[in-house]
């Protein structure tokens, strides 16, 4: 007998952008109506996953798409938190997402590795 998790279905109804290179997590909003992305914004070589290919600024970003595949909001990581790679999220009661965060830069700086993400506002 198969476990689930040996079941795979192979199929693709649709394909939408999320506005960045490297999507790395993507959630179905409470309202049931939005999906978030994080983009984690590093190129990673194809067969090896760990060689980083870009280089200069991560690009990491948050897009949120409604259901019909259009962007509802985006929030490209820029200023003093640019060197972060965004990773992982979850969405909190109020609809705002808590995203934890790789440094990617300089790892003395102390910048906060879980950003809080409400509205259509920057972080």
């Amino acid at each position: 007998m198969r476990s689930m998790l040996e079941v795979r279905v192979r199929c693709r109804s649709t394909e939408w952008t999320s506005d960045r290179r490297d999507p790395h997590e993507l959630i179905l909003g409470r309202d049931g109506q939005s999906l978030s992305i994080v983009n984690h914004g590093i190129d990673l070589h194809p067969d090896n996953g760990r060689q980083i290919l870009s280089e200069g600024p991560i690009g990491s970003s948050l897009v949120r798409l409604d259901l019909s595949g259009r962007i509802a909001d985006k929030w490209p990581v820029a200023g003093d938190i640019a060197s972060l790679s965004l990773r992982h999220m979850a969405e909190l009661p109020d609809g705002s997402l808590m995203v934890g965060c790789q440094e990617q830069g300089d790892f003395e700086a102390g910048r906060p590795l879980l950003v809080r993400f409400a509205g259509s506002a920057a972080p």
